[in-house]
């Protein structure tokens, strides 16, 4: 049967995906160690991270392979609907139902859904009678979900499913991969945690106020401790709403297709536009502008050239810019730019040497290195010229906490659009976050502060 056959791809595709997150996790892993101890890569570390890419290829490669076949399975099933009702049914099993039978895919379910909701749709899909079965039976079977109010159509996405669907939305985010991602339990929707109060690297004010003395001046020794500080974060909602119409639900390929796709996408925009610029009000706090549209605390912000053209980036304002880093937060600092500041990196060199290199043999990033640093671009930088339009940031310094397991929760309502014949989804996603920082940190020697989040000023 097509149905055993198709559980057993299924299953299959679980298993790489599952491999392929192992082994996105081990290489990220590998690139943490050497940043937190400041150092470049063993020849060990370097030759595993070779071997990981190829296995990621080889992964690649299979899931394309489970896909497609796929993809084969369920033009079959569509041919072969019509002879799924004429065979007996087990005992215990609805007739029509093939044992093990499950959703083809999201797009399916969503059409089961709907259908569950509207017996005015449910009439108008050849295959109703089928999805409504199964989603009897996915109910009955449920397991690490819940059920909402069937009338409204209150079903929550498959934990694969949903979890999957997060995991493409984070792969699709730019800033989000790179913030300090920390897991909440089951048991709690926030993070309570201690940092060290520390504004100044002034003698007394290290670590928030430890100090200590060479033993020739034991008699001046003053009692001195650490300044804890405690942060908290509580998880937050983002939600996403969509209309569906008839036709559009008719149509299960094209529904996985714009509902799934469009959803990613933007919950990947949006949190990368809260890390960047939220107000902290309902949503993460931004590292750049907070609430009120002021800058945060920690935010640095380098003072453009004297004879500047206005919407110019030059090899001055960077070189500044990269001062601004502290020395130990450098390894893992990358730029971040609007596309337009772009066109200024290849003009940019000191003398003879360039300042950036572009992506081909001398460096693997997408974006070529900044003074050896990469470089993402993003769309929630501001155009250029304006303060905003090039950024460099460690984003370790910025933590973000979702629950741990949990996916996107999905509900569903035909009432919502009643009059307009459309069927309402709805997607929520928990998370916050928040710099680590609380302010910009005087240095040792000098007067200009340090920070993990460096901007430019506007060049007008």
């Amino acid at each position: 049967m097509a149905t055993k056959r198709y559980r057993i791809l299924a299953t299959k595709r679980a298993e790489l995906d599952g491999k392929r997150q192992s082994l996105v996790k081990e290489g990220h892993a590998l690139n943490e160690a050497a940043d937190r101890e400041n150092r470049i890569k063993t020849p060990a570390e370097v030759a595993r991270g070779e071997a990981l890419l190829a296995e990621l290829d080889e992964v690649k490669t299979q899931t394309e392979a489970v896909t497609a076949e796929m993809a084969a399975e369920d033009r079959l099933e569509a041919h072969e609907r019509g002879t799924i009702a004429a065979e007996a049914p087990e005992p215990g099993r609805p007739p029509g139902f093939a044992a093990g039978a499950e959703f083809r895919s999201f797009g399916e379910f969503l059409q089961a859904v709907a259908a569950k909701a509207s017996p005015v749709l449910a009439s108008r899909l050849p295959n109703a009678e089928v999805l409504l079965r199964k989603l009897d039976v996915y109910q009955a079977a449920a397991s690490g979900m819940s059920v909402g109010s069937p009338a409204d159509g209150g079903y929550l996405v498959r934990t694969e499913w949903s979890s999957a669907m997060m995991e493409r939305a984070r792969e699709a985010a730019a800033l989000l991969p790179l913030t300090r991602d920390i897991g909440i339990g089951a048991d709690a929707d926030s993070l309570e945690y201690p940092f060290i109060d520390e504004t100044s690297r002034a003698t007394g004010s290290r670590w928030g106020g430890v100090q200590v003395f060479w033993k020739t001046e034991a008699a001046t020794v003053t009692a001195k401790a650490p300044k804890i500080g405690k942060g908290e974060l509580r998880l937050e909602e983002v939600m996403g709403l969509a209309y569906a119409t008839e036709r559009l639900l008719r149509d299960a390929t094209a529904l996985q297709g714009i509902l799934g796709s469009a959803f990613e996408s933007e919950f990947a925009f949006t949190i990368d536009n809260a890390i960047l610029r939220g107000d902290g009000v309902g949503k993460p706090l931004g590292f750049f502008t907070g609430a009120g549209g002021a800058s945060h605390p920690a935010y640095v912000e380098v003072a453009k050239e004297g004879s500047q053209v206005a919407a110019t980036v030059v090899p001055a304002n960077v070189t500044k810019m990269y001062a601004r880093m502290p020395p130990r937060l450098k390894p893992g600092a990358v730029w971040l730019i609007h596309s337009d500041v772009m066109s200024q990196l290849p003009l940019m060199a000191i003398g003879q040497q360039p300042v950036w290199l572009p992506p081909g043999n001398l460096t693997q990033a997408p974006n070529g290195l900044l003074l050896g640093k990469p470089v993402v671009e993003i769309e929630q930088a501001e155009a250029l010229g304006t303060a905003g339009d090039i950024l460099f940031v460690n984003l370790k310094e910025y933590v973000t906490i979702t629950k741990a397991g949990e996916g996107l929760r999905s509900d569903s309502s035909m009432h919502v659009r009643f009059l307009y014949d459309e069927m309402a989804f709805r997607w929520v996603y928990r998370i916050n976050g928040q710099p680590t920082w609380k302010a910009s940190l005087t240095p040792f020697k000098g007067s200009s502060n340090l920070s993990p989040f460096v901007g430019l000023a506007t060049r007008a």
